[in-house]
């Protein structure tokens, strides 16, 4: 029986658990050989899966907002991933913490 239509027919609790306190941090040359980042990029992409909103991240790296979403754009675009989401999920799974 498929997963959805299992869920619709029994109660169902997800429990998940986490270190909040523990900072998620990936060395950037490592995310930028994986896949294919700038260094610009990688920067970018990291301070986005430790939870840094984009207009705090341009402010941080002393680049403009549309600078940071245009490597945004670019990085998601070189890992194939369609939204912010996308990407932070894929590195979060790419490098376990």
């Amino acid at each position: 029986m498929p997963l959805v239509h299992w869920m619709e027919e029994k109660p169902s609790v997800l429990l998940m658990i986490s270190d909040a306190d523990r900072a998620f941090s990936v060395d950037h040359g490592a995310l930028a050989s994986l896949f294919g980042l700038t260094a610009s990029e990688a920067r970018l992409v990291a301070l986005l899966a430790e939870g840094m909103p984009l207009p705090a991240i341009a402010r941080k790296l002393g680049i403009a907002f549309e600078t940071a979403r245009t490597q945004l754009a670019s990085a998601r675009s070189k890992t194939q991933t369609v939204s912010q989401v996308d990407l932070v999920r894929l590195l979060l799974k790419s490098f376990p913490t």
